[in-house]
């Protein structure tokens, strides 16, 4: 794991266009923080985010990052800090990641506030926005493990064995749980939240009838 306060999470890079630009950052000074916004890199970045609060919101369920930064800011903006960034964390392309997944405030906003800078001025608080089901399920959750407090506090974590071994381990503890059935090969037709109580409706095709998962 590597700390929130160490010097490698407090300093971060895009190679852009021909030399490396290092982003601003906590422990940053005021002088530091405006020689780095007068790079290339972040040509129109003011101006975008002045002007932001004028752009039209759209009524859309989702769109990708790529999209939305463009609409919101600028392309330039969105094809240079937001690719590199998402590219280091997903290695993935803006235009397929789902905003709504990957950066839930910056949809959320809009949503509430019409604008991402309406949000900021009006200290909106993503909170606001999530469904009082979950809120009441994680009220009821077991006390933060030391493992899992540590892992706030960290930066960057990895797994020894790759992405996999998470993936692994929860399917080696559901397979001890009596009242666990792991279906392979079995294809997914829908998923639904059920109003009627803290349980999930999963479709398959192949079978006659739902099954339902209760949320504990």
């Amino acid at each position: 794991m590597t700390s929130k306060e160490s010097v490698a999470a407090q300093n971060r890079f895009i190679y852009f266009p021909d030399h490396l630009v290092r982003l601003p950052g906590p422990g940053a000074s005021v002088s530091e923080t405006f020689k780095t916004l007068s790079d290339p890199l972040f040509n129109g970045l003011t101006w975008a985010c002045l002007t932001e609060i004028a752009r039209r919101a759209k009524n859309d369920d989702d769109e990708s990052i790529g999209s939305f930064i463009s609409r919101r800011l600028n392309s330039d903006i969105a094809d240079n800090i937001f690719s590199a960034g998402m590219h280091g964390i997903y290695a993935g392309d803006i235009y397929q990641l789902s905003v709504r997944s990957i950066l839930p405030w910056f949809w959320h906003a809009e949503k509430a506030m019409g604008s991402m800078t309406a949000a900021v001025i009006g200290k909106w608080n993503l909170r606001w926005a999530r469904d009082e089901r979950l809120e009441a399920m994680r009220a009821r959750t077991p006390p933060v493990s030391s493992t899992i407090e540590a892992v706030r506090k960290s930066s960057v974590y990895t797994f020894r064995k790759g992405i996999g071994q998470l993936a692994d381990s929860l399917a080696t503890k559901l397979k001890t749980l009596s009242n666990v059935k792991i279906r392979q090969e079995t294809l997914v037709d829908s998923v639904q939240l059920l109003e009627s109580a803290n349980a999930q409706s999963v479709s398959d095709p192949a079978m006659s009838n739902a099954i339902k998962a209760h949320m504990h």
